[in-house]
């Protein structure tokens, strides 16, 4: 018998009850539970009789463990990512490690350490759609539509997710423009501070366009796409994938399910991240992905289109 996995969890508390129900699911020992708050830590730690801690730094050089699980919402502090990265410690974010191109390019090397969660690009119906993906010609474009309560995930993950699978299917954005309904921080100044509601439109390399909207304010959970190809689309979520023909029908539908819980599509990838099942996946490109993130904020900001592209010149990047 293989020996048991062992994570670790760090939270900010509005993500406890989402730690909450994840926690039967893993295929792991919780082998230490730590919070930005002490009553969270304490409460949470009792409940799923977890040793707590309070120095997340600490705990990540000390602690043997497979994999480190954050559900926060800012940025990675530098000294913490300093012992992931001494550590080569694997680690699991609901959203990136850091929210600025220039963070990205200097840990570079190391970005493979991080995995932001859960990315739709690695759900069972995109895994799916791939297989078929080249039935239904060249595709040409694609709509994205991704809800989450505050208590589920952050509006910068989504983004992050969205765009993450734009580039998997299309590869390059030439330039988007993008509007905010924003309950407050209208005008925000990094991507960790993005809250409410957001749209984007995307034109694409060779002609072709995307559109995405988000959400980190609706309640209940749901992320879908439907990618259109020169022979036909395919419609997906996080568990299915139909496939529609040029004349409208449905070729092998998928076989209706009750869609998952949030906390159920957080565990499985988890859970697949700590049996090593996403190792043979090509590695986020945090860079490429974070310029296109950055031009939306910007876009949002400034009712203008942006550039990707404008974004990495800033760094001198090509």
């Amino acid at each position: 018998m293989l020996p048991a996995k062992r994570i670790l969890i760090w939270l900010d508390p509005p993500f406890a009850a989402l730690i909450r129900a994840i926690a039967p699911l893993l295929e792991a020992e919780i082998v230490g539970l730590g919070s930005s708050s002490d009553k969270t830590s304490t409460e949470l730690a009792r409940q799923l009789e977890a040793p707590r801690f309070t120095d997340l730094r600490q705990a990540v050089l000390e602690t043997d463990c497979d994999l480190l699980f954050l559900a926060i919402a800012d940025e990675i502090l530098p000294e913490v990512r300093e012992a992931i990265i001494s550590r080569n410690l694997p680690t699991a974010l609901i959203q990136p490690p850091f929210d600025s191109i220039n963070s990205a390019i200097e840990l570079q090397e190391e970005s493979h350490l991080f995995k932001v969660i859960p990315a739709l690009r690695h759900s069972a119906g995109f895994r799916a759609a791939q297989e078929i993906l080249n039935h239904i010609g060249t595709p040409h474009a694609i709509t994205i539509s991704i809800r989450a309560s505050p208590s589920q995930s952050t509006l910068f993950g989504r983004l992050f997710d969205a765009m993450d699978l734009i580039t998997a299917v299309f590869s390059d954005v030439e330039s988007l423009s993008a509007a905010l309904s924003a309950p407050r921080a209208a005008s925000p100044e990094t991507l960790s501070a993005l809250h409410g509601s957001l749209s984007i439109n995307l034109r694409l390399h060779d002609g072709a366009c995307a559109c995405a909207l988000l959400t980190d304010s609706a309640g209940s959970w749901f992320r879908g796409a439907t990618i259109l190809g020169s022979n036909g689309c395919l419609r997906l979520t996080d568990t299915t994938v139909d496939w529609v023909d040029s004349t409208g029908r449905t070729i092998d539908p998928s076989h209706a399910t009750s869609p998952l819980p949030a906390h159920e599509i957080y565990s499985e990838q988890i859970n697949r991240l700590l049996s090593d099942l996403d190792t043979t996946d090509s590695p986020t490109d945090f860079t490429k992905i974070l310029s296109i993130c950055e031009a939306a904020r910007l876009s949002a900001r400034t009712n203008q289109e942006e550039a990707p592209r404008k974004m990495l010149s800033l760094y001198r990047l090509p």
